[in-house]
This record gives C-alpha cells, sequence and structure tokens, in this order.
C-alpha cells in the first residue's frame, strides 16, 4: 500500500574486503597566487613558520603525504624565488608575479612560507612530499626546452642532491645553496610531478600558439619530446625520485605519451583530477 511507511535495513559487517593505501588520503598544501594564499597568509614574518596551534592541527591529522607548492600556480611561478641566496640575484626573496592568459595586470604572492620552511613543517609532520615542477615553461616555450627541463630538475636537486654531487652541465650548484641555507643533508623529496592539470584549455591554447602545431599526431609528438627532456634532466640529479604526470592530457596526445617507452620506464604514477560533487547550495 502506498500509504504504508518504508523501510530498510543495512548490515555492518567488520569484515576486511580490501586494503587501501594510507596515501589516497594526502593533502594539498597550496600557495595559489591567484587566490587563497594558503600557508603564505598566516606564517610568522621572521621566522617563516606557521603558529603552533595550526601545526597542532595539521598533526592531528596525519597527513600521509603532502603536495607542495601548486597546483597550476607552479606553471606561471619561478620556483627560486622561494628561497635564499640564488646565485645572480641580489636581496631578499621576491614577490613572485604570476603572469597568466587573459590579465594585464600578474597575480602576487609573497615567499615567507617557501621549500626550506616546507621542509621543516614535513619533518614534525613525518609525512612524505611531491613536489611540483614547472613544465609550461618548456610546453609553451617560454624558455629554450633544455633550459626549462634544468631549471625544473634543480628544484630536485636543492631538494634530493647531496652536496658535491655532480650536476648537468649549466646547473647552479643547488645542494650548495641548500647548504648555505642551513640545511647541508637532502631533504630527500620522494615524489616529483611534472606538471599539472595540462589538460586545461589555457594551457592547449598556449602550446598551440607557441608551436604552431596544429594537428593532435603533431602535438602529441611534441609533449613526448617535452616530457622526456624534463624526466631525463630529473634523473640526471635524482634517478630514485618517482615521476608523476598527468593521466589525461587531452585526446590522442594522453595515449602517445603514456606508450612512449621512455616515459613508460621513468614514470611512476598518473594523476587523475576528480572534482565532486562540486558546488552543494541546498541540503534534503
Amino acid at each position: 500500500v502506498a500509504d504504508e511507511p518504508q523501510t530498510a535495513a543495512l548490515t555492518v559487517y567488520d569484515d576486511v574486503l580490501h586494503t587501501i593505501d594510507v596515501r589516497l588520503f594526502g593533502q594539498f598544501l597550496e600557495r595559489a597566487s591567484f587566490g587563497d594564499h594558503g600557508p603564505e597568509a598566516f606564517v610568522d614574518t621572521r621566522t617563516g613558520r606557521l603558529p603552533d596551534r595550526i601545526v597542532a592541527m595539521l598533526k592531528g591529522m596525519e597527513i600521509p603525504i603532502i603536495r607542495f607548492p601548486g597546483g597550476t600556480d607552479v606553471d606561471y611561478i619561478d620556483w627560486r624565488d622561494m628561497i635564499d641566496n640564488v646565485p645572480g640575484r641580489d636581496g631578499p626573496r621576491p614577490v613572485t608575479r604570476s603572469f597568466r592568459p587573459g590579465r594585464d595586470e600578474p597575480f602576487t604572492i609573497t615567499n615567507r612560507f617557501g621549500y626550506d620552511e616546507y621542509f621543516a613543517l614535513r619533518d614534525e609532520l613525518k609525512c612524505q612530499t611531491i613536489l611540483v615542477v614547472n613544465l609550461l615553461d618548456g610546453l609553451a616555450k617560454r624558455r629554450p626546452l633544455d633550459e626549462a627541463a634544468r631549471l625544473a630538475a634543480g628544484l630536485v636537486a636543492y631538494a634530493n642532491a647531496p652536496v658535491g654531487a655532480a650536476l648537468p652541465e649549466g646547473m647552479p650548484d643547488w645542494p650548495a645553496v641548500r647548504a648555505a641555507n642551513g640545511h647541508p643533508a637532502p631533504f630527500k623529496a620522494e615524489f616529483v610531478q611534472i606538471g599539472n592539470e595540462i589538460f586545461l584549455g589555457t594551457v592547449r591554447d598556449q602550446v598551440a600558439e607557441a608551436t604552431g602545431l596544429a594537428t593532435p599526431e603533431a602535438l602529441a609528438a611534441w609533449y613526448v619530446e617535452v616530457y622526456t627532456a624534463y624526466v631525463r634532466a630529473i634523473r640526471a640529479v635524482d634517478p630514485n625520485v618517482q615521476i608523476i604526470i598527468d593521466a589525461w592530457l587531452g585526446g590522442p596526445i594522453s595515449q602517445t605519451v603514456h606508450a612512449d617507452p621512455a616515459i613508460k620506464a621513468n614514470v611512476a604514477y598518473l594523476a587523475c583530477h576528480r572534482y565532486a560533487p562540486g558546488a552543494c547550495n541546498q541540503v534534503f
């Protein structure tokens, strides 16, 4: 009878069916020049340290892995702004000016919470790290490809290479810079992600305009060339760091890149980006 109340029974068992990697519950500590500045808005202006109350709450989350410092912002900033004693640069860390398509004025963000401050926090939280490097510099030809790949690999060298390590020709001695900043021992970041959300239309438009390549097949070949250059540069400074790239690059580009033997041999994980459930304006 339609008017009679309906009932449902739910039985919960304590049987373990599957084991889930704890890193599924990782976090993203983002410094976004274009929006919420994350830790940059709360750190001590002198020490770059987050307030003890925030650190205590982060410890309470028992975070297994953190991605830092971006996000899509990484493709529009220079990682060197986030450390001290950069060769050829005078004065303190600059304010980063993030130039993005479609804007007349750049976004800006300060750099009080940089890589040294992050890794100090990492040591307190006892978690793993995903560093993200700028891919669009090379992909959209904003720098010559070798230079762009070497600059991205420089961040890996700063974080992971020991003092005195043999570095690629033309690369500054980033381990020595790290030591000058008070950290002789490598930080030992476990993962490096090359670029982020390369499937975005703004990225594809920049790449197509810069390269003049019109077909997916031609673009796919260029993507393979760029990723290969970045992988080679990163492997030259750290043969063991685990590399992550996007799972979805758009159309046949994904299949071509992921099937390339050199990329298959060196990339450990593909990052799948899903945003759900989205806006929730009413609750019933």
